[in-house]
């Protein structure tokens, strides 16, 4: 099943879409992660986000789960580099 949902960027630096609430907790997250917690967030559909090596989304992983977003982890534990994959 697709679904094409849309976001809203905010101007601001520190929270860049809408849907995602404004979370002390996910202060520091990747910037360029969170148009994925915005689309699972603006979804009709409970949302998993698949997450191989970034070790961002294991460090945030009780925030995301606060905001109701099942993170998959393919690689669970692993803590190399980006040039070890």
């Amino acid at each position: 099943m697709c679904e094409l949902v849309s976001i809203t960027p905010t101007g601001d630096d520190r929270r860049l879409f809408e849907e995602i609430p404004g979370q002390e907790d996910l202060k520091g997250f990747d910037p360029s992660d969170q148009k994925f917690l915005a689309v699972a967030l603006g979804s009709r559909f409970t949302a998993t986000i698949n997450n191989a090596t970034d070790s961002d989304w294991e460090d945030f992983s009780e925030a995301i789960e606060k905001l109701g977003i099942v993170v998959h982890q393919l690689c669970p534990g692993f803590k190399g580099t980006k040039t070890e994959v």
